[in-house]
């Protein structure tokens, strides 16, 4: 099994999938307690779908594909 060391503090870039389309953004947390926040590429706040939410996280080291729609 290979480990990689997550930073999850901080800022990076972002792709948020629902609905069937992708925004780009940038996801940010300030402290250890606070929540994930997620803007789109204008800044404005991207705003989740209710129920189950799930966040991979990936090295910046590698790659994100996807097919848009």
């Amino acid at each position: 099994a290979q480990h990689y060391g997550i930073t999850t503090l901080g800022s990076g870039p972002a792709y948020v999938f629902q609905d069937g389309g992708v925004t780009k953004g940038t996801w940010n947390k300030a402290t250890r307690t606070s929540m994930f926040s997620f803007k789109d590429e204008a800044g404005a706040e991207i705003k989740l779908n209710a129920g189950q939410t799930w966040v991979s996280i990936v090295p910046s080291n590698k790659p994100v594909n996807f097919a848009a729609q």
